[in-house]
């Protein structure tokens, strides 16, 4: 049976709640580089992520995937903790975001920073045995830089080793097309891609990565238009693409540096977004947004 990997151990896929499939709890942006890079007051984020999604789970929420890879502050010790505290079952991501790739992996080869999330998908991280879910990889939004390549070429062997899905940070569809080709380049099915912030290309370009079956995530919900994401579910359902959407609000709970957070409301998105979804698409397709499809598309198949 395919499963999904949480801070807290393996769930079947069949077990899974209302997800959130991209979100944040510690996300910090100075890079591996600054001597500030998660000089952080730790037990305060733990309380603030903690209170938050006390009432994440308060409002129905089973799963949230934290998409902060190596090189922006992710912190397993952090998930697990707010796991355990407030029983919403995190799933942790391995890999890099665009060049900010930790100090000692600098100047590693593709094959070298595979082996890195391998070893994380599989055996566990920072000498723990919490295990990564997915693997989140981004580019540059005017095109993938050489390194950012590297990184692409290293996610898409770590994905056909383990059979674990990509979440691809790429706001536009050319580039998003420009980076699928290098992921096929090394045997990686598009099938198991999560394109991430389809909602700032158009409906026809999601259109177009949704036929070659790329998951589309509409991952910005109450800072887009309700309405307008509302509709292009709408019509990826009725061209039987229904189940290759997903929603999230794509919060960061504590942003290092502050002066960098931005507002996303998960509130909204639970209590406002999907009752309007419902009354226009109907409860079947509300429940495939927030459970089965995300459940689809992280889960991996179980192997021997």
């Amino acid at each position: 049976m395919p499963t999904i990997e949480t801070v807290t151990g393996s769930v079947d896929s069949a077990e899974i709640g209302l997800t959130l499939p991209h979100e944040h709890l510690f996300v910090d942006m100075l890079g591996p580089d600054d001597p500030r890079f998660c000089h952080v007051d730790w037990p305060i984020i733990r309380d603030e992520c903690s209170r938050t999604l006390t009432e994440v789970r308060r409002l129905g929420v089973d799963f949230l995937v934290d998409c902060t890879a190596l090189g922006i502050g992710r912190n397993v010790a952090l998930l697990s903790d707010v796991s355990l505290a407030t029983g919403v079952r995190i799933v942790c991501s391995t890999g890099i975001y665009k060049a900010l790739v930790p100090t000692e992996l600098r100047d590693a080869a593709p094959e070298e920073l595979a082996a890195r999330f391998v070893q994380e998908l599989t055996e566990g991280i920072d000498g723990t045995d919490v295990r990564a879910g997915v693997i989140k990889l981004a580019t540059t939004e005017s095109g993938a830089t050489p390194r950012e390549t590297d990184v692409h070429r290293a996610g898409a062997m770590a994905a056909v080793a383990t059979g674990s899905a990509i979440v691809l940070h790429s706001p536009h569809a050319e580039v998003t097309h420009d980076v699928v080709a290098v992921l096929e380049g090394e045997s990686f099915d598009p099938a198991r891609l999560i394109w991430a912030h389809a909602h700032d290309s158009t409906l026809e370009e999601n259109l177009e990565l949704a036929e070659r079956g790329v998951t589309i995530s509409y991952d910005a919900i109450s800072a887009r238009d309700d309405a307008e994401m509302v509709d292009r579910i709408g019509v990826l359902d009725r061209k039987g693409f229904g189940d290759r959407v997903i929603v999230s609000t794509d919060t960061s709970m504590w942003v290092n540096p502050p002066d960098l957070a931005y507002d996303r409301s998960i509130e909204h998105l639970l209590g406002v977004f999907l009752p309007r979804l419902e009354a226009s698409l109907g409860a079947d397709a509300r429940r495939r947004l927030t459970h089965e499809n995300p459940a689809r598309a992280i889960a991996r198949p179980t192997r021997g």
